[in-house]
């Protein structure tokens, strides 16, 4: 995920958005890159799940963030 405006609580709401459909985060990975703060994250399901592309979707829509998919 790439979060171009990073502020307090955002972590949180990605990680409601998994917990809400049942997607269980197995890699988690933080760093900035330039002045974006970015996420890599890994799940216990196949990209292909109609829950991760839920969780995907929700990111990329109500929260307006950029959603890279590395499979």
């Amino acid at each position: 995920l790439r979060v171009v405006e990073n502020k307090p609580g955002i972590l949180q709401k990605i990680i409601e958005f998994f917990t809400n459909a049942g997607v269980n985060i197995t890699f988690f990975h933080s760093f900035k890159h330039g002045s974006e703060c970015r996420f890599l994250i890994g799940a216990d399901q196949k990209i292909s799940s109609f829950e991760l592309n839920e969780v995907i979707r929700k990111i990329q829509n109500e929260m307006k963030i950029a959603v890279e998919v590395i499979s």
